[in-house]
């Protein structure tokens, strides 16, 4: 499925599919000497079985944006208007 990302500010994107808002990918801020973590969370709770590709559970957290877009297959990156 083709995500679109809209980037709200730094660090905080809505997560589009098919013309629907159904999650968010953020940035938690820096902790001390934590790692960066970017979590995709799905806006509203949704039985396993119903929810769309790629997720497996409600949140899912990477180590970088790179790495949340290619989990997402993201195809565009777009300015919230």
């Amino acid at each position: 499925m083709p995500y679109t990302l809209v980037r709200l500010a730094s660090g905080s994107y809505d997560v589009d599919l098919d013309g629907s808002i159904v999650a968010s990918l953020v940035l938690e801020p820096r902790r001390g000497r934590s790692p960066l973590r970017w979590h995709v969370e799905l806006l509203e709770a949704t039985p396993r079985a119903k929810r769309p590709a790629p997720f497996t559970d409600q949140t899912h957290t990477f180590l970088s944006f790179e790495e949340a877009v290619s989990w997402l297959g993201v195809k565009e990156v777009t300015l919230s208007e």
